[in-house]
């Protein structure tokens, strides 16, 4: 029988302590998740209002859970340290929300670099939190990660049970008692959970290390998901032994694949390492930072042919970074493997250093790769196909990047710019295929419609599916008035079918009920696309009709 006062008591003792330990934080969370959850349906503050206060509390939020994990190390100047932080809280959120006409700066510049801000800010500081507790506990890092995991796993289990629970039950009292209106209740009380009990326990699980370990979670440990990696390590070794007998090219998809293994790998293994009592295991387990090396150079090989082809974007540079942080893990696990836990110190620089540091951050790297592939078009006389391949790819994605495009009007006339657009291209592999169509329509046929919106919508991607891209993607006017988000991909499923007749089909195909008052009439279609019909880029030209 589980004793259900036991339970609770043990509960409340949690979050008793947790209160002790980090009183401004828990505050904080709790404060916000009650607004958040009354104004969910815009009720007691407006949308702008309600931003402002969720993003004032993740700021100080997160800033006091750091200064709360260091009060053992300088508790006589926690109050100062406090107000410090209030302080500097209150004026980043006045600086993030300043008026823009002050800088005569377009809004998606501001709201950019706001974000990368924020983004450095928020994963530096929860880093250097997580790492502060690991220091705390006086504990080894591989026991400390043990224990941290432990500890989510069996919140995040009581949470999704009872956020299955709640949710059943305040849809029956909605449904039953009042008659079906008022669901967003029900959205309300899974807040409240969230907000109440989940965030508190997860940031309480980075500091209570002194609970048991349960067997169940030792089991899945040591023979489900580490017996799952060490199968994965040997199912990539034997992809290597083909690629080395057949002499074939690495698949593209192999640098997803590895990184995907480390990224998942690294907690498991480090977790694994700390159960010694299977000696066969903990051996090979030991050993796997090491033979992850070959899997290094196989990334190396995939994401250098993609960038020496088609120079860097933000997602390859975080491939780059990827590959640094694994060989700084290697090192340290190599040389000093008693201070690993300084990964998290290694991750935390990289973090910035991506987002925010000048001149090296990803977006202004990517910017001047892409901008210098742009530059080979007046420094050629003679384009090859694989320039224009280059040519192409800088255009759509300085287009489509923040400050990209007013690099290219500066730089190309607009005959220049309309030559580029016409180029064929093949982005990413050999296997690249591109559709383009379009269609000149001298007049529509509006009648049921009152509205008429001429709109586009392009973009230059990391290879994604089908349903990633054209599930919800924009359409809007030239001058940005107009915006909708609709779901195309079955119309793009068709039309790669058809792809060998594409002319004939896309007369009698470009005309497509959106909803009960709306139709869309593509004009011009263009979609470039690699192996497993992977989308490269895209551009869609279309009017839109509204009742």
């Amino acid at each position: 029988m589980i004793d259900i006062k036991k339970v609770t008591q043990n509960i409340l003792d949690k979050f008793k302590t947790l209160f002790e330990c980090f009183p401004i934080t828990t505050v904080v969370v709790f404060l916000a998740t009650i607004v958040y959850a009354i104004s969910v349906d815009n009720t007691l503050f407006s949308s702008d209002i309600l931003a402002k206060i969720m993003q004032f509390s993740v700021f100080f939020g997160v800033g006091s859970y750091f200064v709360e994990s260091c009060s053992s190390r300088f508790s006589k100047k926690k109050i100062i340290s406090e107000t410090i932080l209030f302080i500097l809280s209150v004026f980043l959120t006045i600086l993030l929300n300043i008026k823009v006409e002050l800088f005569n700066i377009e809004n998606v510049i501001i709201n950019e670099y706001t974000f990368r801000f924020t983004m450095a800010y928020v994963i530096s500081l929860l880093a250097l939190s997580v790492y502060i507790n690991f220091k705390n506990s006086k504990l080894e890092f591989e026991e400390y990660v043990v224990r941290v995991c432990s500890n989510i796993f069996k919140s995040s289990i009581v949470f999704g049970l009872l956020s299955i629970g709640l949710a059943i039950i305040s849809s029956i009292f909605v449904f039953l008692i009042l008659n079906g209106d008022n669901y967003e209740l029900v959205l309300k009380i899974e807040i409240l959970l969230l907000g109440l009990y989940y965030i508190p326990r997860l940031l309480f699980s980075l500091y209570n290390t002194k609970g048991e370990i349960s067997t169940f979670f030792k089991f899945i440990i040591k023979y489900v998901l580490n017996v799952l990696v060490i199968i994965a390590f040997g199912i990539i070794y034997m992809y290597i032994a083909k690629i080395l007998i057949t002499q074939n090219i690495p698949s593209n998809q192999i640098f997803r694949i590895i990184a995907s293994l480390f990224i998942i790998g690294l907690p498991i293994w480090t977790m694994a390492s700390y159960f010694k009592d299977n000696k066969v295991l903990y051996k090979i387990n030991s050993k796997l930072p090491y033979l992850f090396i070959p899997f290094i150079f196989l990334q190396i090989y995939s994401i250098g042919v993609r960038i020496l082809r088609n120079g860097i974007t933000e997602a390859r540079y975080l491939c780059v970074m990827l590959i640094l942080f694994e060989i700084v893990y290697i090192a340290l696990y190599f040389k000093k493997r008693d201070k690993i836990a300084n990964i998290i110190i290694v991750f935390t620089c990289f973090s910035i250093i991506s987002l925010i540091v000048p001149a090296i951050n990803m977006y202004k790297v990517s910017l001047n790769s892409q901008f210098n592939n742009l530059r080979i078009y007046r420094q050629k006389d003679n384009l090859t196909d694989k320039d224009k391949d280059k040519i192409s790819g800088a255009y759509y994605y300085l287009k489509n990047a923040v400050g990209g495009e007013a690099l290219i009007d500066n730089y190309l006339s607009y005959d220049e710019i309309q030559d580029i657009t016409n180029f064929k291209t093949e982005y990413y592999d050999s296997y690249s295929q591109t559709i383009t169509v379009s269609e000149d329509i001298e007049e529509i046929n509006i009648e049921g419609y009152k509205k008429l919106y001429e709109v586009s919508s392009n973009y230059y991607l990391e290879s994604k599916n089908i349903d990633e891209v054209f599930k919800n993607i924009e359409f809007s006017t030239q001058s940005d008035e107009y915006r909708f988000n609709i779901d195309i991909s079955n119309i793009i499923k068709s039309y790669i079918e058809n792809k060998d007749n594409i002319n004939e089909y896309f007369k009698n195909n470009n005309r497509f009920i959106i909803d009960e008052n709306r139709c869309i009439v593509i004009t011009s279609f263009y979609i470039n696309y690699g192996e497993d019909d992977l989308i490269n880029s895209y551009y869609i030209g279309a009017y839109i009709l509204e009742k």
